[in-house]
């Protein structure tokens, strides 16, 4: 009976595996399919016609502008600059938020004092106080990396905050009765149990870093992909336009998917879309 019992949850095992190894396949079936659609709708409306090659280039004449501007000196550099940003705004809102975070979740009184101004400018458009960044900063880095650093801070800190009111008082006074210290529970006991939450908070932090990014360059910058992007739109031209668009949006999937395999790595015991 133990053997016909031991066969049946290794069949059933099984059965889960391929059933979800098939939704995945499928699910990259339906992606790729959903991608060439768009490619094909894209070509057809390029040749119908109704729109001016200059308005709406065809993919192939869009591959080759990405050929002609990846072979030049501004495509690449552009790219980087944007890149070296948006990494140092969502650095300081990392190195910031998750200490500040930790404080206020393990202090009433932080959390009554530093709660305020985050919950107040939370939800403004991170675009919309750039204006004020710009006259107090200047136009350029300083400006643009602090605009990034404020736009992904507030996930990051709120998430750990939330993770800090999760964990466990068991743990803690556990960790209390062998001795160690404030420092050492943060460090043995709070930090690790907050981290999925965490890296969640800085996922989210990414992705609304990038989004503002790419804004902040098209208004207070002369470098960088979104100042390209703009640049290339006066002079309408939509080929270097699109090329861009393109590279942001892929950019932004390989960010996201990073940060996916990072949680996944770090914590596989959390399911991550």
């Amino acid at each position: 009976m133990r053997v016909a019992s031991g066969s049946a949850e290794a069949g059933t095992a099984g059965a889960g595996a391929l059933s979800f190894y098939l939704s995945r396949y499928h699910f990259t079936l339906v992606s790729l399919a959903s991608v060439v659609a768009g490619v094909v709708v894209w070509e057809l409306l390029a040749r119908s016609g109704r729109f001016s090659e200059i308005l709406l280039p065809s993919p192939g004449a869009v591959w080759v502008e990405f050929l002609r501007l990846s072979a030049g000196p501004d495509l690449w550099p552009n790219y980087f600059v944007t890149l070296r940003r948006l990494f140092l705004g969502l650095g300081v809102a990392v190195v910031a938020g998750v200490p500040i975070g930790l404080l206020m979740g393990m202090s009433l009184a932080a959390r009554g004092l530093l709660n305020p101004p985050i919950e107040l400018y939370r939800p403004l458009p991170a675009i919309s106080y750039f204006a004020i960044l710009v006259m107090w900063f200047g136009v350029g880095e300083q400006s643009i990396v602090t605009v990034l650093a404020l736009g992904g801070f507030p996930p990051i800190v709120l998430e750990t905050l939330h993770a800090v009111a999760k964990v466990r008082k068991e743990r803690i006074e556990g960790a209390q009765s062998m001795g160690l210290s404030t420092l050492g529970q943060i460090i043995h006991v709070i930090l690790p149990s907050c981290l999925p939450q965490i890296l969640t908070g800085i996922r989210v932090g990414l992705g609304l870093a990038y989004s503002v990014v790419v804004a902040a360059e098209m208004v207070a910058s002369t470098s960088g992909l979104g100042w390209m992007v703009y640049n290339a739109s006066q002079f309408v031209e939509s080929g270097t336009v699109i090329t861009g668009l393109i590279l942001m949006g892929l950019t932004g999937l390989a960010l996201d998917g990073i940060m996916t395999v990072v949680q996944r790595r770090l914590v596989p015991w959390v399911a991550y879309a």
